[in-house]
């Protein structure tokens, strides 16, 4: 395995792991303290901002991945910073509206917007994680895989639990809202210190030349993306939202901790895509099918070496590990031992949809 590659590798797994850590552990701590019904609630906004986000996104985070590190390979500096301006203009747009539409049709989400409070939050939540993601995609571009992945999740989801620590150790009582709000207040730092990381890692040719707009290739390109992240979104929380609306927030609650639990399986393959997303970009842009194919495979190799011990541990345990976070969450070990199956197909062919 190329070294450079292996440091990068090794890198983005290591700071996805510690971002990983946190969402789930600030998950089960929200849910072992605010109990099922609160989380639930939580869980089923939560879930609809990830979809709303995503395609608020247009595509751009995964394009910008791509474009940068091809403009970068190729020197063409302008085209760099056009494409900088433009897709924080584009997405800072698309995703206003986004949470805009998501408040005025609030009203459809059933029991899981019965907090208004929660609902107000998502809304500006969703132009908040949406530029954080965009900003995390032009990083990535850089090949500054760590620096990348710093903000979020890892710093987001560790304060959100040091905020949440301090309402229990003065005794104020959890609410979907306030979740949301504390939620919020952490993203906005994380969106701040994501754009000053921006403007610092851009090259210096890239600083002074003149803009390269190229609005219309950009959007063709990021199109695609859009649509193929955006189904794996919708697969990834849709069940969580369908048993929000039919089932009520407990419900919801059970199934959300059930499916984190198992979400943990696929995540190796997942964090090294911080590292392979931008040497995929660059080496199909050189035409090096050859290097190309050995990255995948030692990508994949190292998702299951990871993966498949950690899914075997996890379905033994399936209904302890659920009475630790409570044991109302018990009730989801079936669902839970399922989706790890799931999770193990997945990791086993590997990070075809990133390619």
């Amino acid at each position: 395995m190329n070294p450079a590659f292996q440091i990068r590798l090794t890198g983005s797994f290591l700071i996805n792991a510690v971002g990983a850590a946190a969402v789930i552990f600030a998950h089960f701590f929200v849910a072992h303290f605010a109990g099922a019904n609160i989380f639930g609630a939580f869980a089923v906004l939560f879930a609809w901002l990830q979809v709303i986000v995503v395609f608020a996104k247009l595509g751009y985070d995964t394009a910008s991945q791509k474009l940068i590190a091809e403009y970068v390979a190729n020197g063409q500096f302008g085209h760099v910073r056009g494409l900088l301006r433009s897709s924080v203009l584009i997405v800072a747009m698309a995703s206003i509206a986004g949470g805009v539409a998501f408040w005025a049709g609030a009203h459809w989400l059933g029991e899981p917007a019965s907090d208004r409070d929660a609902v107000v939050a998502a809304a500006f939540l969703i132009p908040t994680l949406a530029l954080i993601r965009l900003t995390r995609g032009s990083l990535l571009g850089f090949q500054l895989t760590v620096r990348a992945q710093m903000f979020d999740p890892a710093i987001i989801y560790t304060g959100w639990m040091l905020l949440i620590a301090v309402d229990l150790w003065r005794d104020i009582d959890l609410s979907a809202g306030r979740l949301m709000y504390q939620l919020l207040v952490m993203g906005v730092i994380a969106l701040v210190g994501q754009l000053l990381l921006v403007r610092t890692a851009r090259p210096a040719e890239a600083r002074t030349v003149a803009p390269v707009i190229q609005t219309k290739y950009w959007t063709r390109t990021a199109v695609p993306m859009l649509l193929a992240y955006g189904l794996v979104v919708l697969m990834t929380y849709t069940d969580t939202i369908l048993i929000g609306l039919f089932l009520g927030n407990e419900q919801a609650g059970i199934y959300a901790v059930a499916s984190r639990f198992a979400t943990a399986v696929s995540m190796p393959i997942a964090f090294l895509g911080g590292a392979l997303g931008p040497v995929v970009a660059e080496l199909i842009a050189k035409q090096d099918l050859t290097s190309l194919q050995s990255r995948i495979d030692a990508t994949t190799r190292f998702g299951l070496v990871l993966g498949v011990p950690l899914a075997a541990i996890l379905l033994i345990g399936s209904a302890a590990f659920l009475g630790v976070i409570g044991s109302e969450y018990t009730a989801g070990a079936s669902a839970r031992r399922v989706l790890i199956i799931a999770h193990v197909v997945n990791i086993v062919v590997g990070p075809v949809g990133l390619v």
